[in-house]
């Protein structure tokens, strides 16, 4: 199972109850306008939003950005369209047909536009550029304990939970189903988030052999 959590406040999650998936909540800065589920969104800027300026800079790669800013507050857009598409390889034929501005590449799509983890020679020529950034989220697998066969805190099921998380080659994952557009995980804070410790070293739990001898030992 992989989840995907974020923070709310009690009072509006009690308030919300089964609806909470469906109420926008925030202090940012914008507004929901319009929501049509699975199609659109419309955001419109929010008048009670704090006054943000842009961030300054001293990359000389910034400089024309940090003068064209110079002084603006945000948001500098009054409203703002989303449209939804579910599908990676739809986006993906959007962005080559020129709908897109840009598109995120993840898991197999990353395959039809890089090679070598560099962007193929017939996107470059288009103009196209590649950004590598670090997403601000982290996905974990979770095992449900109230399974009959993975649940339980007998030494059985904790032997077999563990010779599991040994037998699960994230590097290897990460290189093939996420094609390289992934980071393994060495802390619960990913990184750009308050909290994250760059110093922290990768220790892959990767061991099949320790795996084996651990079901061999419980009877597995």
């Amino acid at each position: 199972m992989i989840g995907f959590v974020g923070a709310a406040a009690r009072e509006v999650v009690e308030a919300a109850g089964g609806d909470i998936r469906t109420r926008a909540v925030g202090t940012g800065p914008y507004r929901l306008r319009e929501w049509k589920r699975g199609s659109r969104i419309m955001l419109e800027a929010n008048p009670a939003y704090r006054q943000v300026r842009f961030p300054e800079s001293d990359d000389p790669a910034h400089a024309a950005l940090m003068r064209s800013m110079q002084g603006k507050l945000f948001p500098q857009a009054g409203v703002v369209e989303v449209n939804i598409i579910d599908e990676d390889i739809t986006r993906l034929l959007q962005f080559e047909q020129g709908g897109l501005d840009y598109i995120v590449l993840r898991a197999e799509v990353a395959t039809r536009l890089l090679v070598d983890d560099k962007l193929k020679p017939e996107y470059a020529a288009r103009g196209i550029t590649r950004h590598v950034f670090p997403e601000p989220y982290l996905f974990s697998f979770y095992f449900n304990m109230a399974d009959p066969v993975l649940g339980g805190m007998s030494n059985e099921r904790i032997a077999l939970r563990r010779a599991i998380a040994l037998a699960l080659d994230i590097e290897t994952l990460v290189r093939v189903v996420y094609a390289g557009q992934a980071l393994p995980a060495n802390q619960l804070v990913p990184p750009g988030v308050g909290g994250h410790d760059p110093e922290l070293p990768f220790k892959p739990l990767y061991d099949p052999a320790a795996a084996r001898a651990l079901l061999d030992r419980f009877g597995h």
